[in-house]
């Protein structure tokens, strides 16, 4: 990526003026667009990367119904199964 210094004038706030800046907004504004420069810049990595946060992501679901399944013969958690199958679906079609 490119980078280049720009030069922006500084002075003090207007008097009675209020900051715009919101540090948990703009900093998820700037994760994604980071985000978003990494896929287009190395879309490659971006999915093995993509993959397996979804997969790890779906490791804790699924070791709990590893768990419990067997014990009882039962799928007592159908709603985690159920994401757990989606995330997995996911993360091995992209």
């Amino acid at each position: 990526m490119p980078v280049d210094e720009v030069v922006t004038p500084y002075g003090a706030r207007a008097e009675g003026s209020t900051s715009k800046l919101n540090t948990y907004r703009d900093g998820i504004r700037i994760l994604l667009i980071m985000l978003r420069l990494f896929e287009e810049r190395t879309a490659a990595a971006f999915l093995r990367y993509f993959i397996r946060s979804v997969l790890v992501v779906s490791d804790h679901p699924r070791n709990t119904a590893r768990v419990d399944i067997p014990e009882s013969g039962l799928v007592p958690h159908v709603p985690t199964a159920s994401i757990v199958v989606g995330l997995i679906l996911l993360g091995l079609s992209v």
